[in-house]
């Protein structure tokens, strides 16, 4: 199973550029590697440690040994993807996240810097491998999982850019329309994704306990997913 991060409707140019190394690095603590990228270890690491402790305070755990691979290329128009089976995650270099920063301002994280976009991607694959084994009934629980990794991405951003994602939302007059678990679906997720990112994030910063949900749909307690027919 693959989880990916701006699938459909996004799209991303990749200029060539230089290599990337293929030394690997261990982390401090030994439970993470870095592939792709030693000369960026350090912050990699560091930017892993703090979505790490930041998806605990919100009932997310990520596995002990985890792999971070940084490549100059993702199928499809992935931007970061998880492998669950091997718990590695891909992502681009830095330098791609601005390219796609640089062509699309008006997306949900258009505000961004390149280097606050990759920590979110970052955080919000970690959040899928801390899903990783979440119960499911059916095929998959893709609506469960990308509210989960949508919602702790933008959650943690730094103060100022998350609340500059809020007042877009309020420009775009979204705070107006009603948000239920049914606008939580696999189908939005599908075919309009930045649709379903805004609707992810509003059900979540209206609850009391917001962490409280991420724990519940976590263990399996809470699903937003349904079968297809």
């Amino acid at each position: 199973m693959h989880q990916r991060i701006f699938a459909g409707a996004l799209s991303l140019a990749l200029a060539a550029s230089a290599p990337l190394w293929a030394q690997d690095v261990t982390c401090p603590g030994g439970g993470v590697t870095i592939q792709g990228a030693p000369e960026r270890a350090t912050a990699i690491c560091e930017a892993t440690a703090i979505a790490t402790d930041q998806l605990a305070s919100c009932n997310l755990y990520v596995p002990d040994q985890i792999t971070i691979e940084v490549t100059q290329s993702l199928p499809g128009n992935c931007y970061g993807l998880y492998h669950c089976e091997e718990d590695l995650i891909q992502l681009l270099p830095v330098s791609a996240y601005e390219t796609y920063l640089d062509a699309n301002p008006a997306s949900p994280f258009g505000h961004l810097s390149p280097q606050v976009f990759f920590d979110s991607i970052l955080r919000h694959e970690l959040a899928h491998a801390a899903m990783n084994r979440t119960p499911c009934p059916f095929d998959g629980c893709p609506a469960s999982q990308e509210f989960v990794a949508y919602t702790m991405q933008i959650y943690f951003l730094p103060d100022a850019d998350r609340t500059r994602f809020e007042t877009r939302l309020g420009e775009a007059g979204a705070p107006d329309r009603p948000i239920t678990r049914d606008s939580l679906n696999a189908m939005i997720l599908m075919m309009a994704p930045e649709i379903f990112i805004e609707n992810a994030y509003r059900y979540f910063a209206r609850l009391e306990e917001p962490c409280a949900l991420i724990g519940e749909i976590a263990r399996g307690d809470v699903l937003l997913d349904l079968p297809f027919q």
